[in-house]
């Protein structure tokens, strides 16, 4: 067999070998793009995806509900705890008095620490005249009713007092005033009466008096 021929034999056995290996690489890559092809439907967007992506939303809406209704039910507890106020003072009242008016209204409390202010419900009672300020009477009413004192806003002086409490989720501040008189001048008379008002706002956690090192 001359060269050329066992050469061109080499090469026809060569290139059907060659030939055999493309034919079995195509084959092996059908069948995997064929398993690709018929899991990309079980990784791809589906129900379940649909599903946990609408778990998502409502998770992440949850917390604004929840701060929403428990605003509503502060709002309902702070009326109905300022409705029950106004009847303590006015049933501590002499009956019939004309001269001892109580009103009922809505106010923006700011807190004392807490950088914020809130809704808050007020009652205002007026005393023109020689009527006891109702003060003291008040404040035993709240311990008496389950009102624990909250320290930080305590104040006196001889026009007047202040004073808070908190119950609950309820905070209470009590600011009474009144002609405290002239201590230089005996014989000056104070104006009789008072005025006796209760603010009612949400408690807040934050809203507590700190100690804080004076700087050197």
């Amino acid at each position: 067999m001359s060269m050329r021929a066992a050469l061109g034999k080499s090469s026809e056995g060569g290139a059907s070998r060659f030939g055999g290996s493309r034919l079995r690489m195509a084959g092996a890559c059908a069948l995997l793009g064929g398993l690709v092809v018929g899991l990309v439907p079980a990784i791809g967007p589906g129900p379940s995806a649909a599903a946990g992506v609408a778990a998502l939303r409502a998770a992440t809406s949850t917390p604004a509900r929840t701060r929403s209704v428990a605003m509503a039910e502060d709002a309902a507890a702070l009326a109905a705890m300022r409705d029950t106020v106004a009847g303590v003072l006015l049933r501590g009242a002499p009956p019939g008095d004309s001269a001892i008016h109580v009103v009922r209204d809505t106010t923006v409390f700011a807190y004392q620490y807490a950088r914020a202010t809130a809704r808050a419900c007020r009652v205002r009672m007026v005393v023109n005249d020689t009527t006891p300020c109702p003060v003291s009477a008040f404040e035993r009413w709240l311990n008496a009713s389950g009102w624990m004192h909250h320290p930080g806003y305590d104040a006196d002086s001889p026009d007047g007092t202040v004073f808070a409490y908190d119950r609950g989720r309820l905070f209470c501040l009590v600011e009474g005033s009144w002609d405290g008189g002239d201590d230089s001048d005996s014989t000056v008379v104070p104006v009789p009466g008072c005025t006796l008002t209760v603010t009612l706002a949400p408690l807040r956690m934050d809203d507590t008096l700190r100690w804080e090192p004076r700087p050197r």
